[in-house]
């Protein structure tokens, strides 16, 4: 078992991993891996007519880790596979050997629970797929997308297979695309999957709650074929692509947050923080600039005494195309207007809102602490380019 002082804790209990959080909600049974048949093609994944579906045992052999900075929970779990597709695309029960060791770890001053999944992939013409539950029960699933959030409905049908033998038809699919999360919530509950890397999800509602099954490796031997049950004609040439069998060593990386519902620029702040986590270094001597960030962004939205730029979330920060200074991007996903106050670290000499191609289109007018204040109109991409007085080009030294 690992736990922290708030009440949350890890443990396992007859094979099963079990996730109790802060607010005294408990969620059984939270991972499991689930292998089964493809005998679909670099397009669509397609279930084989007869498959055999395997979920892997969890060894009873836990281990625990603990230092100052993180708790962590060390899971090994084993499965037997089919080597591969017989000639007929159907699958043989396995023969094939796959372990998997999964951390799942606490870290300070972090919520939720991070797991990274290592494993070899052994075995052709099959899917492997994280099925991690949120103890929640909706009809929606936010995901995200370039500059804002979507949603869309958890589950959309049973069906496997095309009604209508018609040409150029693919199967309703409950399988899709995302960045960097998938989150389920209620008015007081939200659960946010985050992912490195792992662009597709199912949300299957089992055990009155959502499921998250989160493909860690789809391997398949043709960039199109015309036998698939989810798709009824070609859209590619029926070429082998034996590399995209991926039978080589793997490494997932995703977690499982609480976030607070509703709030759309805490969800898309989070992902990215787990996508793009903070550099540490160790110095030699203390740095001169200690006390003072070296560059601040607070909006409007911020409650209390928290300072960050809530409802803001910063994309870009980089040198221009031409000329000097510094470029620093924003976007509000919210519905409605952000005020927020971006602060050098020392005062800029000038200030200039910018097209995403790096046009002028008006000044900005630092004031006397060099504070830039402007207004994030709902959903918009605003770009400021930062000039100093100096040539050294710098924010960040």
């Amino acid at each position: 078992m690992i736990a922290r002082v708030t009440g949350e804790k890890l443990t396992v209990q007859d094979g099963k991993l079990t996730w109790k959080l802060p607010d005294n909600r408990v969620i059984d049974d939270l991972l499991r891996f689930i292998d089964e048949g493809d005998a679909g093609d670099a397009y669509n994944f397609s279930p084989p007519k007869e498959d055999v579906v395997v979920q892997a045992d969890l060894i009873n052999d836990v281990q625990v880790e603990s230092s100052p900075l993180y708790q962590r929970l060390i899971l090994r779990h084993r499965m037997r596979v089919a080597p591969h597709l017989k000639e007929d695309r159907t699958r043989d029960r396995g023969v094939k050997l796959i372990e998997l060791r999964t951390t799942a770890t606490f870290y300070e001053h972090l919520p939720g629970v991070h797991f990274r999944t290592t494993f070899e992939n052994t075995a052709k013409d099959h899917r492997l797929r994280a099925h991690l539950r949120t103890g929640i029960n909706t009809d929606r699933v936010t995901v995200d997308s370039p500059f804002n959030l979507l949603e869309r409905p958890a589950h959309l049908t049973d069906e496997i297979t095309i009604p209508s033998m018609r040409r150029n038809m693919e199967a309703v699919s409950n399988t899709h695309p995302m960045q960097t999360l998938a989150a389920v919530r209620t008015g007081t509950s939200s659960l946010a999957l985050l992912v490195r890397g792992l662009p597709e999800y199912e949300a299957i509602p089992e055990a009155d709650q959502i499921t998250m099954a989160l493909t860690l490796v789809r391997a398949v031997g043709w960039l199109s074929r015309d036998d698939l049950r989810t798709r009824t004609a070609l859209v590619a040439p029926m070429i082998e692509t034996p590399e995209a069998q991926c039978l080589r060593e793997f490494t997932a990386e995703y977690s499982l947050v609480n976030t607070t519902p509703g709030d759309k620029a805490e969800l898309i702040r989070t992902a990215a923080e787990f996508n793009a986590p903070l550099q540490a270094y160790q110095y030699a001597t203390i740095p001169e600039r200690r006390s003072r960030s070296y560059l601040s962004i607070v909006s409007d939205q911020a409650v209390g005494a928290d300072s960050d730029g809530a409802g803001a979330i910063m994309t870009s920060l980089k040198p221009p195309e031409k000329g000097n200074g510094w470029i620093v991007r924003l976007f509000n996903p919210l519905d409605k207007a952000v005020e927020v106050y971006v602060t050098p670290f020392k005062r800029p000499e000038r200030a200039y809102l910018i097209t995403m191609a790096e046009e002028l289109l008006s000044a900005l007018e630092p004031d006397a602490n060099g504070r830039i204040g402007v207004v994030i109109n709902p959903h918009e991409i605003l770009t400021m380019r930062i000039v100093f007085e100096t040539q050294e080009n710098a924010i960040i030294s």
